[in-house]
């Protein structure tokens, strides 16, 4: 199942040309991720469709979890942008809790920090997906000024 989702990153690679050094990084950085927890005991328990703003809300009240955000995967359906939080190694997903429980999920991902998170929240007053903008401001030496314009938002007043 793993391989299937490697095989869409690599399409995904060739069609996304502008990207294409984004998803090279992912795949050598991104972790794989099988099992899964309840989130009960946590802090946050998430709202269907919101996985950025769950996830990323458990991360800032939880200083036990990581964020991370990838792609998420399930037999019969094709990988998803996806994003959830991890404990002692397991991925605790307050949006899809149910869903995968019923299937088996598989999660390929690379850890932001919660400082990051924050700091977005503070300037954007908003969840998003931070994954592309964090590669670009805070890991790639290239500094494309389309990237920041297709992944920045304008700050809250």
């Amino acid at each position: 199942m793993i391989e299937n989702i490697y095989s869409y990153i690599d399409a995904i690679s060739r069609a996304d040309t502008q990207n294409d050094l984004f998803w090279k990084w992912f795949r050598r950085r991104c972790k794989e991720f099988a099992k899964t927890r309840s989130t009960r005991g946590f802090t946050y328990r998430g709202k269907a469709k919101q996985c950025y703003y769950n996830a990323q809300k458990a991360a800032i009240s939880n200083n036990k979890v990581t964020y991370y955000e990838g792609l998420a995967y399930s037999r019969g359906l094709i990988p998803v942008d996806h994003a959830w939080v991890v404990y002692r190694g397991v991925v605790i997903d307050p949006t899809w809790e149910r869903w995968s429980k019923e299937r088996l999920a598989v999660y390929l991902g690379v850890p932001i920090p919660t400082e990051y998170i924050a700091k977005h929240w503070a300037k954007y007053g908003t969840a998003d997906n931070l994954l592309k903008i964090y590669y670009w401001e805070r890991i790639s030496k290239v500094k494309p000024e389309w990237a920041f314009r297709r992944y920045a938002r304008e700050p809250r007043r």
